[in-house]
């Protein structure tokens, strides 16, 4: 992930807080049931929702690659989300990546040193679950 990501997430999910505060107090004067549980549970809900992955529900077709490490890519035009499947069969979804890497990752001599140069610690990434991943 790189630098300027992370300072938008951190501050993003400060935001959150600072927001969830102020309707836990609004909310709390208005109805005494609104605890200090409840408001734990509202940050949370509302911080995964922000670091949850975009696209959802079947992952997006992959298509097989020659390399020691990575097994599948596939990639979302629309979202610009880039998906790597890897042998040991975890699944990781990069998001924002420009379609001309994705083109030259597939043209790359090796897929795994390009992965690893280019893409990986580069663009926000998450693991998508085998729930997720059908």
């Amino acid at each position: 992930m790189q630098t300027s990501d992370r300072i938008k997430r951190v501050i993003t999910g400060y935001i959150v807080v600072l927001f969830a505060f102020v309707f836990w107090r609004i909310r709390g004067t208005i109805m005494s049931e609104f605890s200090l549980n409840n408001f734990q549970n509202y940050i949370i809900t509302n911080y995964y929702l922000l670091t949850a992955p975009i696209s959802y529900g079947d992952s997006m077709e992959r298509q097989p690659v020659q390399s020691c490490n990575l097994k599948s890519v596939g990639y979302d035009n629309t979202l610009k989300n880039l998906e790597i499947e890897f042998h040991s069969g975890l699944v990781y979804q990069y998001q924002n990546v420009p379609s001309q890497i994705y083109a030259n990752l597939l043209s790359a001599q090796s897929t795994g040193t390009f992965f690893t140069d280019k893409i990986k610690n580069r663009y926000r990434s998450k693991r998508l679950d085998k729930i997720t991943v059908q």
